[in-house]
């Protein structure tokens, strides 16, 4: 059963472009814009790019949630009374709800960190929503993504379980990416669903920052960032500043670009670390404002 688990993703794939395929039938069945053949094609090689990325990373974090899960059992003997967790499926739900919640805030966070937002803006950057734009991931945030989930392993649940819950969210994901309407929606009090995470995608006032979760729904009621789906206003789906090709080179680095310059326009080291460590909607003083405030500041003291 636990190696089971760990084959999830794997065994998802086939699933993944069936669906694809089905919803690109019915799309083109009711003369719907869901698709178009550059964004589609874009989404597979940055799939791809990604998909390579985290096959070289994946051992180190793999390695990484053995230590954690292995060196710990005295600690967590000492400190909760068990040693590890047993695989039950009661305690597998659990490990699912614990996955979501360290997904909500690996997903929030990379939101509002321009650092992470500069990785996390690729799965945004289409200005079309469909499965596979589910795909559609950095291949960048592999290298920080996994720490969230050292949770996990810490409070003692196995490293394959762990592989196992982040299958299961990931599949689930994937599926919300779709404006085919179903049945599906009317669970969207308790769980995350495709109307729930069309809302995330939207670049409109009214979906910025919310519906974070991957699959319950109630973190993004606990914490502030739930929006229902019905908005008076058409989703506009992408990001305010798109990159400038569909190429995988510009979709992964055109945020990295944009951030560069904007802290090497700052004169402070201050500020240049504020350009990294705030939302990507936060601006500094315009640098011709400072220059003038300092000029000021000088002949000041010169009178």
């Amino acid at each position: 059963m636990v190696m089971d688990q760990s084959s999830l993703l794997l065994y998802a794939i086939p699933f993944f472009f069936t669906g694809i395929f089905i919803e690109y039938l019915f799309s083109r069945r009711k003369e719907l814009p869901l698709y178009s053949s550059a964004d589609f094609w874009s989404n597979m090689r940055v799939a791809l790019f990604s998909a390579l990325m985290r096959s070289v990373i994946f051992s180190f974090y793999l390695f990484l949630y053995y230590q954690a899960y292995e060196h710990l059992m005295p600690v967590r003997e000492a400190l909760l009374g068990y040693s590890s967790v047993s695989f039950t499926y009661y305690w597998l739900f659990v490990g699912v709800l614990l996955d979501d919640f360290a997904f909500y805030w690996f997903h929030r966070l990379s939101h509002q960190i321009r650092l992470l937002w500069a990785c996390h803006v690729v799965h945004h950057s289409s200005d079309h929503y469909n499965l596979s734009v589910g795909l559609r991931n950095s291949g960048f945030s592999v290298f920080y993504e996994p720490l969230f989930y050292l949770l996990l392993p810490v409070l003692g649940f196995h490293p394959i379980v762990v592989l196992g819950c982040r299958s299961v969210n990931a599949i689930y994901q994937f599926f919300c990416h779709t404006q085919v309407k179903t049945p599906w929606d009317r669970l969207e009090p308790f769980l995350i669903t495709p109307k729930l995470h069309a809302v995330h995608h939207g670049q409109n006032d009214a979906c910025i920052d919310k519906n974070y979760a991957g699959i319950f729904c109630f973190y993004d009621q606990i914490f502030g960032t739930y929006q229902p789906s019905e908005l008076r206003e058409t989703i506009r789906y992408g990001v305010t500043n798109p990159p400038p090709s569909r190429g995988v080179v510009d979709v992964n680095l055109h945020e990295w670009r944009q951030m560069g310059q904007d802290v090497g326009e700052q004169l402070s080291w201050k500020t240049k670390l504020a350009v990294l460590y705030n939302g990507p909607g936060w601006k500094p003083e315009p640098v011709v404002q400072i220059k003038e405030e300092r000029r000021a500041e000088v002949s000041l003291l010169s009178i």
